[in-house]
């Protein structure tokens, strides 16, 4: 037994509606006519009307309702059904590359100097240190001192002979040592800034000597003063006087001095 299914358009599931069986022999040649037929000639149309042979053919003679009666509903498999989508999927962004526009870095800034600091003035930030500045004539302009008795203001470089610690008074200014009523000296001029560039140069001369004269004490060596006084760019007369005048010592007392001081850290 052969089924051809065709769809039932009311419920969309695969029904049999016609069963072909082989009861009478005459089925099977009309069969064979019909399917020998040339299909656009077998198609009805307007002019010529169904062709004969749709007149003869019994189409009764194939079916057999009672064995579609018996079919139990159950049986009949449910329609598949796939829910479509509510919403119909947006495609997929597309992957091309994208061309960012290249950003040129921006120049670093140049780093900002900080503030230079007066080391000077954090040397001295005491009484005690500027009065032992005083007393070693130490080249520094963060400060100046006056003496009580005299109502002189002078630098620490100053070569004058030294005061009495109770009668100094520091100020970190010239204007603050003239508003208490004292006046600048003439030997160190504080109050003239050619007068302190003269004062520079001087100390860094006495400096350089006395490392000089230090080291070749090391080896047992002494430097002549000449040869001092040219290096420190001073005439040998005056280079003698700022010497004494900052360090207390000649060149020569002070190469003895550290001699002497070499010698005794050997012990």
């Amino acid at each position: 037994m052969f089924v051809m299914p065709h769809i039932n358009g009311e419920d969309a599931s695969y029904v049999p509606d016609i069963w072909f069986t082989n009861q009478a022999d005459n089925t099977w040649d009309d069969l064979a006519n019909f399917l020998n037929t040339d299909p656009l000639a077998a198609l009805p149309s307007e002019e010529t009307g169904a062709p004969s042979w749709m007149d003869d053919f019994q189409f009764d003679q194939f079916m057999e309702p009672q064995l579609i009666s018996t079919l139990d509903q159950n049986q009949i498999p449910a329609p598949i059904v796939i829910p479509l989508p509510a919403n119909k999927p947006e495609p997929s962004p597309s992957l091309s590359p994208v061309s960012v526009p290249l950003r040129t870095p921006s120049p670093t800034p140049a780093p900002v100097p900080a503030p230079a600091r007066d080391t000077d003035a954090d040397r001295y930030d005491s009484l005690d240190a500027r009065w032992q500045a005083v007393l070693d004539r130490a080249q520094t302009s963060s400060f100046v001192y006056g003496v009580v008795s005299t109502k002189i203001y002078c630098r620490p470089t100053c070569p004058s002979r030294r005061p009495n610690r109770q009668n100094v008074a520091f100020y970190d200014t010239n204007e603050q040592a003239t508003e208490a009523g004292f006046r600048p000296c003439k030997r160190c001029r504080p109050d003239d800034a050619a007068g302190e560039a003269a004062e520079q140069r001087q100390a860094a001369a006495v400096e350089r000597a006395k490392f000089l004269i230090e080291e070749r004490s090391k080896h047992g060596q002494r430097i002549p003063l000449d040869k001092l006084a040219s290096q420190s760019g001073l005439s040998t007369f005056y280079f003698h006087r700022v010497f004494k005048r900052r360090t207390g010592f000649t060149p020569e007392e002070w190469g003895k001095l550290c001699r002497e001081r070499l010698a005794g850290s050997t012990k």
